[in-house]
């Protein structure tokens, strides 16, 4: 009888302890995923861009390239444009399109993640390319990022 009590509790003792360090192991491993998302490049900064000419015609319109972090969508939102995006597209390197699927367009007020396989195709920076509708006289202000959370 004592020999079957005392073998139960070490049976009972070496469970705890499985149990104990798989938890751990599975908070870490959450940890570990969290920090790859936040580890993003997911900042909000603004463009800005405006013109107002008879003459010249601005069609294509691109952001400054930024660091590009990981897998997760670019992000745009239109605070402060005249009037709706038309076309916007993520490009990477020499202007590769690396848009998943068709362009997206951006209303006034909107915001939007933008899918795309910059990381994925393994380049490490990413821009946006627009074509901004009249490009006579625009008005474009947005904020974005090359990474979301």
């Amino acid at each position: 009888m004592r020999k079957s009590k005392f073998l139960n509790c070490v049976i009972v003792a070496c469970l705890g302890i499985i149990v104990a360090g798989s938890t751990k192991y599975v908070s870490q491993k959450m940890c570990y995923a969290e920090a790859d998302i936040y580890d993003g490049n997911y900042h909000d900064i603004a463009f800005d861009y405006d013109n107002d000419n008879d003459i010249f015609e601005e069609t294509d319109l691109y952001t400054e390239e930024r660091e590009k972090r990981n897998t997760t969508s670019a992000y745009i939102y239109n605070n402060n444009s005249a009037a709706r995006i038309p076309a916007i597209r993520v490009k990477a390197g020499d202007y590769t399109d690396c848009t998943y699927g068709s362009y997206q367009s951006c209303e006034v007020g909107e915001a939007k993640y933008l899918l795309n396989t910059v990381y994925e195709d393994g380049y490490r920076s990413a821009r946006l390319w627009l074509d901004p509708g009249n490009g006579h006289h625009i008005c474009v202000h947005f904020l974005w990022s090359p990474d979301s959370i």
